[in-house]
């Protein structure tokens, strides 16, 4: 039914944001510690 892919395609959605968010941060991190080391 439509209310049912609706409801996985916003779950999928929200898994991707939420990890493309933490990579962004976790790849923000590594990068504040390799511009303190040079």
């Amino acid at each position: 039914n439509v209310l049912g892919s609706l409801t996985n395609y916003l779950l999928g959605y929200w898994a991707s944001t939420a990890l493309v968010k933490k990579w962004l941060r976790m790849s923000e991190a590594e990068f504040m510690k390799a511009e303190q080391v040079s």
